[in-house]
């Protein structure tokens, strides 16, 4: 199981003391099943989470009665966020796979920010992360093509899950999104998808089955998804580090 350490450890080194500060604030450990709603829009409780372990999708009601997936989270990410600065949910969320969340308080998350200024320095660089997410999904939606969409997709989920390669250069992906799921989140009709799918499978990029895809090919889908690489961890100079009493009392 992943925590918000992990995903901060990622930006820069996270201290024993630090660490401690980030575990204290879960007040509870909550588990779904597939499917579940774990918290609706316009949720007046507003809570949030930091996802251990799964996958969970944030959407938003259309007056359609559709729900457009805004954003996938993954483990050590956390839930609910975008709305601290409102009085109801601004979002919904639904476990995408089998997920364990761990419910934070929100008093001590402000408190936070108060006692750990480099913790909070590390939060903001990972929304603005998040951010720069969205960005590229926007260009991509708006900008490409039908098959770099599909590829985008897929980059950026392997990216965001830190895969690597097996022997045979091969990534497994954990993707439980059926065609239509993924033809919200890329702007495109599930029949679209199914198309540019078989293809990517003709063209030995990508094998295909259920609940999961095998990157056969990463260069190519990379070639073909456009995604920008960014290296957020090369300008971090300016960022505080642990202070050396913390290292000392680390080791």
């Amino acid at each position: 199981m992943a925590d918000l350490a992990d995903c901060l450890d990622e930006l820069a080194p996270i201290s024993d003391e630090e660490r401690t500060a980030l575990l204290a604030l879960e007040v509870e450990t909550l588990t779904f099943r597939r499917g579940v709603e774990i918290r609706p829009a316009l949720d007046p409780e507003n809570a949030i989470f930091v996802l251990k372990e799964g996958c969970v999708k944030s959407s938003l009601a259309l007056e359609s009665g559709e729900r457009q997936i805004i954003r996938l989270h993954f483990p050590g990410d956390l839930l609910g966020t975008a709305g601290l600065g409102y009085t109801e949910a601004v979002d919904a969320l639904h476990a995408a796979s089998d997920v364990t969340l761990a419910r934070l308080d929100r008093r001590r998350f402000a408190m936070l920010f108060e006692t750990h200024a480099r913790l909070a320095m590390l939060l903001f660089l990972a929304s603005q992360n998040q951010r720069v997410v969205l960005m590229d999904r926007l260009c991509s939606v708006g900008q490409t093509s039908a098959r770099s969409r599909v590829a985008a997709l897929l980059i950026t989920t392997c990216d965001r899950l830190r895969l690597g390669s097996d022997s045979a250069g091969q990534i497994k992906i954990p993707f439980p999104f059926t065609q239509s799921e993924m033809g919200q989140m890329a702007g495109l009709s599930a029949v679209h998808v199914n198309r540019v799918v078989k293809s990517l499978v003709q063209d030995g990029i990508v094998a295909w089955r259920r609940e999961s895809v095998t990157v056969l090919d990463l260069e190519r889908l990379r070639t073909i998804a456009a995604v920008p690489r960014h290296s957020l961890d090369k300008a971090l100079a300016w960022m505080p580090w642990p202070s050396p009493a913390a290292e000392t009392a680390d080791a």
